[in-house]
């Protein structure tokens, strides 16, 4: 390849330039290459696929040619991906039927970044093709070449990972009709005469098209062949391809539980031996069988429970396989647990690690059938002269901990506990490590052992703050869930707690002031505790809280002012931003704890809030925690806020306008219906400036859908609190209602588009009631007049949806009752129509009391409006 001066064309030399070390010259390159694909899509592709073709190209620039068609045609990211696809497929398809040749050329190529770029360019084509039902002969073309013994390997392997390519990233309903053809040629590729390389190519391509292979495993013959296959697999002698072929049976148990009934004593005894095995990876892949297979059970387990709950034939069959195993398959998984290395934590996916999380889902799984499986190893090993035996009985105690019942673990919980408090002191880093983490799992999962044991559990939770980080940072969890345990007392007058709580506090604080701190995220662990406390504390703290306002008020500022100090320093402003979230964060806990207490400290607090928000708009951003503690304050002190509003209004402006941010716009939103509900009339002044804001942010096209309801409800807030003046807003508002109410659902919708649609429909139903109720507080309802025959329709449209949730039905009917209070016999002609008196008719009859109190009161009220 030395010998090689390459094509010499212009396209060549970008490329070149596209992997060199000088960043001008890959700049240059970048928007050469993307001003040759926006031009002309089908004419870039074709010249990129024409230098890939070319074995005269150095082979980095045929690699980069490769990699730049596949960026071009594909994305991750489904909504950009849709529009590249759209995209390719209008380019004509003459064209695109003279470039395909071109991209699959390469894939017989000697040079192997050559060809696997092309088999990468393929895929992306296909991944758009196939779908819209074009270039399906591909699909023929890649099984005649991986299928035929007499063809060159290299292009054989190449063409695999071609199709493992296009099964990776096509969506499986889009290639289940060709299941056949696909399958034909991975399993011929796998078939232990086929040889390693083909083996693991084919591996791979199967892997991504279990999920589309359905129709397949339904069929015994071929679902046998398929399993003889993976099993050959799993024991071939190259330890990569048998990691290939456990994932695959992974994929397998996840996706066809079902199915596995006749293969289960195989698939036993090649997990088992894979768990024993040298290897590590080989050997996570055994436990991570069982793990998926545990995940399946547990699912199964819980639909027959809900089923049978409501009265319904479960349909789906649990067959115990873990039940039959348990009483090997855990013991070989505490004997795995105790081959941990120095230096392993419990973060790290190690496989002891791996171990206790299979025996952590089994312990779901099986409840109290596993206590006694578990424990007698514990008792034997929890004080071993072996670090690894005493480290691993602890781990397996604690991973058993959420799963059986409280009964079956109390006096096993008893028994433990010294043994594992004793543990913080052990010599070893590992040990100490992981009995902190599972003193803090008995105390979150346990609260009943924290109240019997509150003052040793303290002690010995504290005494771990000044070790290492790891341990510490898993004290500071012991330290939550032991205030956690007190969550339901909060409005107590006190609790066993509140006399250490000033001293908890300042142990926490030290922890975050240490100077390893940032290790094993102490500082965050140490104050999300302190929020816990504060949030947990019975009513005898709230004093407490209130000293401790200064205090943290005190190290914002200091925070503030070592940012402004150092404002040209990335990494220190970073740090400072950092501490601005933990501080808000509790300075907000306590505004919520003590109420309206936090008042005297209310404009000390908005000014340094402000100076944050100030600082985090220089970088176009938002800080989120403090927009939250923002709104807080608003809540707190309603109508006194008006006093700041004003200091803090440009920057509400400014994140309502970050769009493509989402998270932080939905933030500034919350507190604009914050000041809304706070200030009531007093927002009106402002009014205009948001709602402007929250129109164009709905026009905007690079709107995250799942904010929308969150600007209508904020809408809704506003028009609520200025009642009359919301009129001048009515016509422009009214036609964004109407617009987000066409919204369809599509005809096979995931679940975040569900969630999404319900809480559109909500915020707009919500948002109509809010008008109502504003315009007919101030006297004018009758300015409602043009809108409500829509708002009547809409609730029909809704009321059609037989799986709307409760909350919808809410207020469908509390719309129509308070259309008919404000409108009257002007609505009458509305009320007339027949489904108005089913959805009455309906809700009265409701098994909630709530929806049938609210239809009788709707009903009240539309008969009056007819003059009955």
């Amino acid at each position: 390849m030395a010998t090689q001066t390459g094509s010499g064309t212009e396209l060549e030399k970008y490329l070149v330039a596209g992997y060199s070390n000088d960043a001008q010259a890959r700049a240059q390159c970048l928007a050469f290459l993307e001003r040759l694909l926006s031009e002309n899509l089908g004419m870039g592709v074709g010249k990129l696929a024409e230098e890939m073709a070319n074995e005269k190209t150095v082979p980095g620039a045929r690699q980069m040619a490769g990699t730049y068609i596949k960026n071009a045609l594909y994305s991750d990211d489904a909504s950009i991906f849709r529009a590249k696809a759209k995209q390719w497929l209008d380019v004509p398809a003459e064209l695109r039927n003279k470039i395909k040749p071109l991209l699959l050329q390469p894939l017989a190529s000697k040079v192997s970044i050559a060809s696997r770029a092309a088999a990468r360019a393929v895929s992306a084509v296909a991944t758009i093709e196939i779908p819209a039902k074009q270039w399906i002969e591909l699909l023929d073309m890649l099984r005649n070449v991986v299928t035929n013994p007499e063809l060159d390997m290299d292009l054989r392997k190449n063409s695999m990972n071609c199709l493992g390519s296009i099964c990776e990233h096509t969506p499986s309903e889009a290639l289940a009709e060709h299941s056949d053809k696909i399958l034909t040629a991975i399993m011929t590729g796998m078939r232990p005469e086929a040889g390693t390389q083909l083996i693991s190519e084919g591996a791979r391509a199967f892997y991504h098209c279990i999920e589309s292979a359905s129709k397949n495993f339904s069929r015994p013959k071929e679902r046998d062949l398929i399993m003889t296959v993976i099993h050959s697999t799993c024991n071939n002698e190259d330890d990569d391809v048998k990691v290939l072929g456990l994932e695959c049976l992974v994929e397998i148990a996840r996706v066809y539980y079902a199915y596995l009934g006749p293969y289960m004593e195989g698939l036993y005894n090649v997990t088992i031996a894979a768990i024993k095995h040298e290897e590590e990876e080989i050997a996570k892949q055994g436990v991570e069988f069982w793990c998926t297979l545990t995940d399946a059970e547990l699912d199964i387990q819980w639909t027959i429970e809900e089923a049978l709950s409501c009265g319904e034939r479960p349909e789906v069959e649990l067959h115990n396989y873990l039940k039959a195993v348990a009483g090997n398959l855990i013991p070989l998984l505490l004997e795995t647990m105790t081959k941990q290395e120095e230096g392993d934590s419990i973060q790290q996916y190690s496989l002891p690690m791996a171990a206790a999380t299979c025996l952590s889902l089994i312990a779901q799984l099986l409840s109290d059938l596993i206590v006694p499986l578990v424990m007698k190893f514990v008792s034997d090993n929890i004080v071993h002269e072996d670090w690894h035996r005493r480290e691993a009985s602890t781990m397996a105690f604690g991973s058993i901990l959420d799963g059986p019942s409280h009964k079956a673990l109390k006096d096993w919980i008893s028994k433990a506990l010294p043994a594992v408090a004793k543990q913080l002191e052990d010599p070893v880093a590992e040990v100490k490590d992981t009995a902190a983490w599972t003193l803090g799992k008995i105390c979150q999962l346990h609260p009943a052992v924290v109240k019997t044991n509150l003052e040793p559990l303290l002690q010995v939770a504290t005494s771990g703050l000044s070790m290492t980080p790891r341990v510490a940072s898993n004290c500071c969890f012991a330290i939550h869930s032991i205030a956690q345990a007190y969550e339901d007392e909060a409005q107590a007058i006190t609790t066993p707690i509140s006399k250490f709580f000033l001293k908890l506090i300042e142990l926490l604080l030290q922890a975050a002031d240490r100077q390893d701190k940032g290790t094993m995220s102490l500082r965050e662990a140490a104050y999300e505790t302190i929020n816990a406390l504060i949030t947990t504390g019975a009513m005898d703290t709230i004093e407490y809280s209130l000293k401790l306002v200064p205090t943290f008020m005190h190290r914002l500022l200091q925070a503030i002012q070592v940012v402004n100090a150092h404002a040209s320093n990335p990494e220190i402003r970073e740090k400072g931003h950092q501490m601005f979230s933990h501080l808000v964060s509790a300075l907000y806990h306590i505004t919520c704890k003590v109420e309206e207490k936090i008042e005297p400290h209310a404009a000390d607090l908005m000014k340094l809030y402000q100076q944050v928000l100030l600082l985090s708009a220089q970088t176009n951003n938002s800080h989120e925690e403090t927009l939250i503690a923002v709104g807080a304050i608003a809540n707190t002190i309603e109508e006194k806020f008006e006093n700041f509003i004003g200091m803090i209004n440009d920057v509400i402006l400014l994140a309502l306008k970050l769009v493509t941010q989402p998270t932080s716009c939905m933030y500034a939103i919350g507190c604009v219906g914050d000041f809304s509900r706070a200030l009531g009339p007093k927002i009106t002044p402002f009014a205009k400036g948001y709602l402007q804001i929250l129109v164009a942010d709905l026009n905007h096209d690079g709107l995250e859908p799942y904010v929308k309801p969150h600007i209508i409800s904020c809408i809704g807030d506003i028009a609520m609190a200025i009642g009359a003046e919301f009129a001048q807003y009515m016509e422009p508002v009214g036609q964004i209602l109407q617009v987000a109410a066409h919204i369809q659902k599509p005809e096979d919708p995931d679940e975040d588009f569900l969630e999404f649609w319900d809480s559109l429909r909500l915020a707009i139903l919500d948002t109509y009631t809010s008008i109502l109720q504003g315009l007919r507080s101030a006297e004018v309802g009758q300015l409602f007049a043009p809108f409500a025959e829509f708002s009547v329709l809409y609730v029909e449209h809704v009321w059609q949806d037989d799986d709307r949730n409760l909350e919808l039905t809410k207020s469908c009917i509390g719309l129509l009752g308070d259309i008919a209070q404000t409108l009257g016999p002007k609505a009458a002609q509305l009320f007339r129509r027949e489904s108005m008196k089913v959805i009455i008719e309906t809700g009265k009859l409701s098994r909630s009391q709530e929806v049938s109190r609210l239809a009788k009161w709707a009903e009240k009220l539309m008969l009056q409006a007819l003059g009955q």
